[in-house]
C-alpha cells in the first residue's frame, strides 16, 4: 500500500501547484501526532486479559480547496503502532481519502469519494460499531458517487450509489468473512412551513446488497423525516420507517444447506447538534441493518451516542464521549449464525493548545462488551497522553 500513500502525496503537490493562486480558499496541511496509550485487555478477551503500553505516530498530509463551484478534500496518513511488551503485534495503519463536490449548473452538483484503509488493531471499529476482533489485517474500500438537484427554491432531489468491500489478510485461521455491498439510494426535500426556524421534510428510499461468503441479502428501505434549523446553532433530524430484507445462506450440516428467510421490521434515525461559542455537543440515535464486519452477514444495530465538549478557557477544552450498541441477529435470519452483543463505551478527554497548532490531549476510556450467545464478556480500561501539530500551507 505504499505506492497509495506516495500517490497521494504526489498528486496532493502538483494541486497545490496549480491551484493555490486562483482558489478562494485553500489549504495545504501537514500534520504529526504522537500518542502513549496503556491498554489493559489488547485482545478484549473475556478470561486471560493482556495487558500493554502501545506508543503510535500519526503523520499525515490533508488538502482542502473551495471555490464557488467546487468543494474538494483528499488526505492521508500513515499510523505505526510500537508494543513495548507483545511485539509481533507491531504494524503500520494506513488511511486514504478523497471527496469532492462540482456545482455542474446552478441547480445541478455532482459528487464523488474514495477511501481507502489498512488496519490491525483489535478496538478499530469499537467506538463506531461497538464490535471487535483481532489483530487480523484488514483492507477496507469505499467509493461512492452522488446527484443534487435544487428543483425551487424549496424543493430538491438526490440521488447517490455506495460500494464497499472488505478483505481479511488470514480468513483460514478464523471465522472472519471477506464481504462487498452495493448500496442506492434516493431522496426528495421540501421546506415546509414552520412557526420558528426552518424545517425541512425529507423522504428516502434505497436497496442494497450485501454479498458475504456464506450469505447474501438484499435490503429494501424507506423512510421520512424532517430536519429542523432551530437556531444557526441547534440542529435536529429525524427520520423513520420500514425495511424489508431477503437473505440466502449456508448452513452447517452433515453437508452444508442453503436456506433463506425474509422479513419486515422498522427503522429510524436520530441526530442533534448543538455548537455554542463555548460548548459543542452532538446525540446520535439509529436502529438499522448493517454489515457486521468479519461476521457471516449483515445484523440488526442499535446505536446511541453522545460526543460533547466545552471550552475551559481560551485553549483548553474538556470533552466527553460515550455510546452503546446492540448486534443482534437470529440464527436463519439473515445468517447461518446467532448474534447477541452488547457495547458500552464512555470516558472524558482534556486538550490543551499550548502553542499556534500545537495540542496537548490526555484522555480515559472505559469499554465493557457482553456477548450473551457466547454467555462472555469482558472490559477494558484505555489511557493515553497524545502531543499533536497541524500547520496549515497556502493559506
Amino acid at each position: 500500500m505504499a505506492k497509495h500513500w506516495k500517490s497521494t502525496v504526489a498528486l496532493m503537490v502538483v494541486f497545490a501547484a496549480g491551484a493555490a493562486a486562483h482558489a478562494d480558499e485553500f489549504k495545504l496541511t501537514p500534520s504529526m501526532a504522537v500518542r502513549q496509550e496503556y491498554n489493559s485487555n489488547i485482545f478484549f478477551d473475556s478470561s486471560n486479559e493482556t495487558d500493554d503500553f502501545i506508543t503510535r505516530a500519526r503523520p499525515g498530509l490533508e488538502l482542502l480547496e473551495r471555490t464557488e463551484r467546487i468543494d474538494l478534500r483528499l488526505a492521508g496518513f500513515v499510523i505505526p503502532y510500537v508494543y513495548w511488551d507483545n511485539d509481533e503485534l507491531n504494524a503500520v495503519d494506513q488511511d486514504y481519502s478523497g471527496r469532492v463536490d462540482y456545482k455542474l449548473t446552478p441547480l445541478l452538483t455532482a459528487g464523488a469519494n474514495a477511501a481507502v484503509r489498512v488496519d490491525h488493531q483489535p478496538d478499530r471499529d469499537i467506538l463506531t460499531t461497538g464490535l471487535a476482533y483481532g489483530d487480523n489485517r484488514r483492507i477496507q474500500q469505499r467509493y461512492g458517487g452522488s446527484l443534487g438537484w435544487t428543483a425551487t427554491e424549496r424543493t430538491g432531489a438526490s440521488a447517490r450509489y455506495d460500494y464497499t468491500r472488505e478483505d481479511w489478510r488470514n480468513r483460514t485461521a478464523s471465522d472472519l468473512e471477506d464481504y462487498d455491498s452495493h448500496a442506492v439510494t434516493v431522496g426528495l426535500s421540501r421546506e415546509l412551513g414552520a412557526a420558528r426556524g426552518v424545517t425541512v421534510g425529507l423522504l428516502n428510499a434505497g436497496w442494497a446488497h450485501y454479498d458475504f461468503e456464506t450469505s447474501k441479502t438484499d435490503y429494501y428501505f424507506g423512510t421520512a423525516g424532517v430536519k429542523h434549523r432551530l437556531t444557526e446553532i441547534f440542529n435536529v433530524t429525524a427520520d423513520a420507517g420500514a425495511r424489508y430484507t431477503d437473505s440466502s445462506f449456508d448452513v452447517p450440516a452433515a453437508a452444508t444447506e442453503e436456506k433463506s428467510d425474509s422479513s419486515w421490521g422498522a427503522i429510524g434515525h436520530l441526530a442533534v447538534e448543538y455548537a455554542g461559542e463555548t460548548t459543542r455537543a452532538s446525540l446520535g440515535a439509529s436502529h438499522d441493518i448493517n454489515a457486521a464486519s468479519g461476521s457471516q452477514g449483515v445484523v440488526q444495530r442499535t446505536g446511541l451516542t453522545f460526543n460533547g465538549g466545552r471550552l475551559l478557557a481560551e485553549r483548553t477544552r474538556i470533552g466527553l464521549y460515550a455510546a452503546a450498541f446492540r448486534n443482534q441477529s437470529d440464527r436463519n435470519e439473515f445468517s447461518g449464525e446467532k448474534t447477541e452483543e452488547y457495547a458500552y463505551s464512555a470516558g472524558p478527554s482534556l486538550r490543551w493548545e499550548f502553542y499556534r497548532d500545537f495540542t496537548l490531549e490526555a484522555g480515559y476510556t472505559f469499554t465493557y462488551l457482553d456477548d450473551q450467545e457466547n454467555d462472555t464478556s469482558s472490559q477494558r480500561h484505555l489511557g493515553y497522553v497524545q502531543i499533536a501539530y497541524g500547520l496549515p500551507l497556502f493559506e
